[in-house]
């Protein structure tokens, strides 16, 4: 997945054998520079549709900071998609997206230190167990919150 800083294309991810790398999304992350999300293969090849949150941090140069991570863990299975991310407090960066949480998809965030290492767990973002959350975004607010929307369907919402 190319991404161009300046005039220069870019290689963001690590090369793979597998035939897609997709729906990628960038935020500043200002004093530090910038991330780059996407969706990419899962680890777990039993299951054929799975799917992770890849990213990679650069500076202001263009430079790689740290190594390409991937959002949950890689024992995660399932269909994870629709990523976004904002910046927060002192070049930390948080990340939303759906995933599985039981027979639906739900909405799940995790803050990370700039370089791409976990600052904290994961949180699921939604309450309703029914129906399916998809399609967040994710913006930090100026008294340190984050506000998380996205979409919703099933009974009652």
């Amino acid at each position: 997945m190319p991404v161009t800083y300046g005039t220069t294309p870019t290689q963001v991810n690590s090369p793979s054998p597998e035939t897609f790398q997709n729906y990628s999304t960038v935020a500043d992350i200002p004093g530090f520079g910038y991330v780059v999300l996407w969706q990419g293969p899962g680890y777990n090849t039993t299951f054929p549709f799975e799917t992770g949150i890849f990213g990679q941090c650069y500076n202001y140069a263009g430079e790689k900071v740290g190594n390409q991570f991937q959002v949950t863990e890689s024992n995660t299975t399932g269909y994870l998609s629709d990523a976004d991310v904002t910046e927060g407090p002192n070049g930390t960066f948080t990340v939303s997206w759906s995933g599985p949480d039981g027979s639906y998809p739900g909405i799940f965030m995790r803050p990370f230190f700039f370089g791409g290492s976990y600052a904290g767990g994961v949180t699921q973002v939604n309450t309703a167990e029914e129906g399916s959350q998809e399609y967040s975004q994710i913006t930090h607010l100026a008294n340190g919150n984050f506000l998380v929307t996205w979409e919703s369907s099933g009974p009652g919402q």
